[in-house]
C-alpha cells in the first residue's frame, strides 16, 4: 500500500515491481490452469 502509494506520487516504476507483478499474474495463471486440469481428471472418474 504504501509503495503503490509512493509510485503514484512519484510517477516511477521499478523493474523489481514489474517483475514480481508479471511473476505474480503467472503463479495466479498456472493455479488457474491446474485448477481446471483437476476438474477434468476428477470429471474422467466419475
Amino acid at each position: 500500500l504504501i509503495y503503490s502509494i509512493h509510485t503514484l506520487s512519484h510517477g516511477h516504476f521499478t523493474n523489481m515491481a514489474a517483475l514480481l507483478l508479471i511473476l505474480a499474474v503467472l503463479v495466479f495463471l498456472m493455479g488457474l490452469i491446474a485448477e481446471q486440469l483437476a476438474a477434468i481428471h476428477m470429471q474422467g472418474r466419475r
